[in-house]
C-alpha cells in the first residue's frame, strides 16, 4: 500500500484492536491453544481461564471457541460481569443474547386465591417466529423452557442449542454477588453431571477471572473442583508479541522495520492489549497510549496496588508500558512534582 496516513489508520485499527478481544489479528499461542481447544472439545469439562488484567484471555477463549464451532457446530454467548451484576440482571442478559423471552407466571394453589403459602412460580423462557402477512397478530411458539428455576432453564437452553456460555471478568463481582457466584458454581457442576444425557451437545461454562476467581468458586462448591479444568494465561513472551505486530501490519498491507517491532514488543511488556494499542506507530506521541497515561503525569496518584507487601502490580497495565518508555524522564523527577 501506497503510504498515506488516513489510509494506513484506518487499516491499522481494523486489525489492531485495544479495546475489545482480538478475534481479527489472533496470533496462536502454540501448547497454550491446544490445551485450552482439547479442554473445550471435552464434554461435560467446565473450564476456568486466568491470568493478569491484559494477557489476552478473552482472545483465546473466542478464537478457540471459534475453531469449536467450526468442529463441533457449536454456538456461544458472553456475558461480562459487572460490580452492578445481580442474578436478575445476569438471567435477564442471559435471556436476551438467547434470544429468549421470559415469563413469569405465578399460580396458586390455595383455594381462595390469596398469595401465600401455596403459590408457586412457574419460569417459561421461549422463542416465537412469526407467520403469515399480519406480524402483529400470528405469532407461533417456536422453542419453550419450562420450570421453577431459571438457572436449570439455563441448563437446558444450553445443552439442546449447543451453546457455551462465557461469563467474563468475573473478579469484578462483588461480595454482594454471592449468591450469584454460588449459582453459576453450581450449574457449572450439573452440567458435567448431566452432560451423559446429551451425547451431541458441547455446551460447558467458561468462566475467564483473575488467579483468585479460582479460589472463590472452588469455595462456593466444592465439588466443581473435579470437575473444572484450570488454565492459566500468563502475558505475551517476545515471539509472540512480535508475531502480533508483525500479522497485523501484513495484514494491513503495511511494511514496518524490524527496530520498530523490538521497540514495541519491549515497552508493551508482553501486554496484549499494549501491543495493540501501541502499533509501533512512531509518529504517535505517548498522549495517544491510554487515557490513563493522561492521569498517571498528575501528581498525588497511586499507580501501583498490593495484595501483600511482597507483591506489588501496576492498577492499568497501560501503566507498565508507559513507565518503561519514559523511565528516564520519571527517574529525573523530584518526589512530591
Amino acid at each position: 500500500m501506497v503510504w498515506n496516513r488516513k489510509k494506513a489508520e484506518v487499516e491499522l485499527t481494523r486489525w489492531f484492536t485495544p479495546s475489545k478481544p482480538a478475534t481479527k489479528n489472533y496470533v496462536d499461542r502454540g501448547t497454550l491453544d491446544r490445551t485450552i481447544f482439547r479442554e473445550f472439545s471435552q464434554q461435560g469439562r467446565q473450564v476456568l481461564v486466568f491470568g493478569p488484567t491484559g494477557a489476552g484471555k478473552t482472545s483465546m477463549v473466542l478464537d478457540n471457541l471459534a475453531k469449536l464451532e467450526e468442529q463441533y457446530q457449536t454456538k456461544h454467548i458472553r456475558i461480562t460481569m459487572t460490580n452492578k451484576t445481580t442474578i436478575d440482571s445476569f438471567i435477564a442478559d442471559v435471556a436476551n443474547k438467547l434470544e429468549l423471552n421470559r415469563q413469569i407466571q405465578t399460580v396458586m394453589t390455595n383455594e381462595d386465591s390469596r398469595k401465600a403459602e401455596g403459590s408457586i412460580k412457574i419460569l417459561n423462557w421461549f422463542s416465537t417466529k412469526f407467520s403469515g402477512q399480519n406480524r402483529r397478530t400470528q405469532q407461533a411458539v417456536n422453542e419453550q423452557y419450562t420450570g421453577s428455576d431459571d438457572f436449570l432453564i439455563l441448563e437446558q437452553a444450553l445443552f439442546k442449542r449447543n451453546t457455551v456460555l462465557v461469563v467474563d471478568d468475573m473478579e469484578n463481582l462483588t461480595d454482594n454477588a454471592t449468591d450469584l457466584r454460588i449459582r453459576l458454581a453450581e450449574i457449572a457442576k450439573n452440567m458435567s453431571d448431566d452432560a451423559v444425557n446429551y451425547e451431541k451437545s458441547y455446551a460447558k461454562i467458561v468462566f475467564v477471572g483473575i488467579a483468585s476467581t479460582a479460589e472463590q468458586l472452588w469455595h462456593d462448591v466444592q465439588s466443581l473442583k473435579s470437575r473444572l479444568a484450570t488454565i492459566t494465561v500468563p502475558y505475551l513472551n517476545v515471539n509472540e508479541s512480535h508475531q502480533i505486530i508483525k500479522t497485523g501490519w501484513s495484514k494491513a498491507k503495511l511494511e514496518s522495520s524490524e527496530a520498530q517491532i523490538e521497540k514495541t514488543a519491549y515497552i508493551s511488556s508482553g501486554i496484549g492489549k499494549v501491543v495493540h494499542e501501541l502499533r509501533h506507530d512512531d509518529s504517535k506521541g505517548s498522549s495517544s497510549i491510554s487515557p490513563a497515561l493522561t492521569q498517571l503525569k498528575s501528581s498525588k496518584l497511586e499507580i501501583l496496588t498490593s495484595e501483600d507487601r511482597n507483591s506489588w502490580r501496576f492498577l492499568d497495565p497501560m501503566f507498565k508500558a508507559y513507565v518503561r518508555e519514559h523511565k528516564a524522564e520519571l527517574l529525573l523527577k523530584k518526589i512530591g512534582n
